[in-house]
């Protein structure tokens, strides 16, 4: 689907009894602003995490905290994560960052892969990866920092 329409997937994870979640939708995501901007550039689906393929896809995305959404690319790769409660212009200027692929999880880690013993980008991703909960993915880059620091 992505693929077809040539935008990114907004994947967006919650659960029936998450608070932060509903305040999302019902401040953010309902603001007009915010909603035409949010399907002018991107495909978004709903995820509700505990049903369906929902823990599948919290599984595969590694979310561990709701509201999550998850950025794809049009090929399905992981561009950016986004945890948490947030005001419509925060996220909406968020989403712009994203779509000019400023400060994102895939740029980061594109900064990494090219320097794997850079501190400060290794710092930069493990701290985003830790800011979604996805301690999976900072942990070996954690692990790496505290070799290089073994010195």
């Amino acid at each position: 689907i992505l693929d077809k329409a040539n935008r990114p997937g907004f994947l967006y994870f919650t659960t029936d009894w998450c608070g932060p979640c509903k305040g999302l939708e019902k401040d953010t995501f309902a603001d007009s602003e915010f909603k035409h901007y949010l399907e002018a550039h991107f495909i978004p689906f709903l995820v509700n995490a505990e049903k369906n393929t929902g823990p599948v896809l919290n599984d595969l995305y590694h979310i561990a905290a709701y509201p999550t959404v998850v950025i794809l690319s049009p090929q399905g790769v992981v561009v950016d994560k986004i945890t948490g409660y947030d005001k419509p212009e925060p996220y909406l200027n968020r989403l712009k960052d994203v779509i000019n692929g400023i400060d994102t999880l895939a740029q980061l880690r594109s900064d990494y892969e090219s320097d794997h013993d850079n501190e400060t980008k290794a710092v930069a991703l493990a701290n985003r990866y830790l800011s979604s909960f996805d301690y999976a993915n900072a942990k070996p880059i954690l692990e790496k920092l505290l070799t290089l620091r073994q010195i």
